[in-house]
């Protein structure tokens, strides 16, 4: 029988995307003066139920196509490192109508991220003259993932748990986020990981107040990403969450309790790559 020689059985493997590469080690701080570019596509259907009203549903569905551009600026001892971030270009709207002022309201208003060196975003100041009420933490959090991924070396086909607590502002009001997940690594080739990750969220109100009135957020998120290891920053990801938020007020007549579902899908992919 004659025997297939080892340069072909090298070209089916590498034809295959098997890698023999080892563990790698993802970096969780992104190079001085790197620059990135990065469209945003995000999709949300609300569906908004009070349980004593007939026929007491509301429906609701908002788009976002944007140009999120970002520097890395600073890189300190500790760790940590900073970015200047800003929308170049934002379309958004609602029920298919255009939504005009968010062109006044954040396009080209630049803030600064904090990061530290875990990857968790520690602050983002000068959010005040882009959103007012709204905590852009979370959407940072989304396009920089880095605290989703694993902090030890991981190889292909490998595991890692992820247990996250996060602090939340929404319109004045503050919230605890926490997720509770697994992330695989898929695939790795060309300096770059393919990883799966899907996670539980529960969000609950922390500050004291109202006793009468009471929030809770619950819901599944997949999230698939190609990673850029050695510049620690999205290629391209797909984010599909669905949510369940049950809103709780008690008076004398009783309580009305009323329920949203949420649906959210954002496709974030890196320009020039």
């Amino acid at each position: 029988m004659k025997r297939v020689s080892l340069p072909v059985i090298c070209l089916f493997m590498l034809s295959c995307g098997m890698d023999s590469q080892g563990p790698i080690t993802f970096k969780l701080a992104q190079p001085l003066g790197q620059k990135s570019k990065y469209n945003i596509k995000h999709d949300i259907k609300l569906e908004v139920v009070q349980e004593r009203v007939p026929d007491g549903s509301e429906k609701m569905a908002a788009a976002m196509d944007a140009i999120f551009e970002t520097e890395v600026t600073a890189s300190l001892p500790d760790g940590s490192w900073t970015l200047d971030g800003r929308f170049a270009r934002i379309d958004m709207a609602v029920d298919g109508e255009s939504i005009e002022e968010a062109k006044g309201l954040m396009e080209n208003r630049p803030f600064v991220i904090t990061m530290d060196k875990t990857g968790k975003v520690l602050d983002v100041s000068g959010t005040n003259k882009v959103l007012p009420g709204t905590d852009i933490k979370q959407m940072v959090f989304q396009i920089i993932p880095l605290l989703l991924l694993s902090t030890k070396p991981v190889a292909v086909g490998e595991s890692w748990p992820i247990e996250i607590s996060l602090p939340v502002e929404m319109q004045g009001t503050s919230f605890q986020q926490k997720i509770k997940g697994t992330g695989t690594l898929k695939e790795v080739g060309n300096g770059r990981a393919v990883i799966d990750i899907i996670y539980d969220m529960e969000m609950f109100r922390t500050e004291q107040g109202d006793e009468s009135m009471s929030m809770t957020w619950t819901g599944k998120s997949k999230y698939a990403m190609t990673f850029d290891i050695e510049k620690a920053r999205v290629i391209t990801s797909k984010i599909d969450s669905t949510m369940e938020v049950i809103g709780r007020e008690r008076s004398e007549h009783g309580e009305e309790v009323g329920r949203s579902f949420l649906s959210n899908s954002m496709q974030i992919n890196l320009v020039g790559e």
